[in-house]
């Protein structure tokens, strides 16, 4: 992918992409979703996205908490993803990409 990453694409490949490589987990660490962004994504642009909107399965607390902003960058990704706001599942992440991705098809 070239340029910037829209926060479209990253809702539609990042959920499936972390589950292809890592797993269904319950925690993720910051190095995993780093090691996946490397995988789909040319930048690190918008990479703060990724970190929000798996912000409750990082693991790593120090992290988590020098995060900026997460509460509106978890806002962006819910409203991107059609859900009500930025409390939602790793489920619910994956169902959307899953059905995103689909209509590629």
């Amino acid at each position: 992918m070239q340029g910037k990453n829209q926060i479209a694409t990253i809702c539609r490949e990042l959920p499936l992409a972390m589950v292809k490589f890592h797993g269904m987990k319950s925690k993720y660490t910051y190095q995993e979703i780093d090691n996946v962004w490397d995988k789909k994504f040319n930048t690190r642009h918008n990479i703060k996205y990724a970190y929000a909107m798996f912000y409750a399965y990082l693991e790593d607390e120090a992290f988590v908490n020098n995060l900026d902003d997460v509460d509106g960058l978890r806002n962006a990704v819910a409203k991107q993803c059609g859900m009500a706001n930025e409390v939602y599942s790793l489920d619910a992440l994956v169902e959307f990409a899953k059905v995103e991705m689909s209509q590629l098809d």
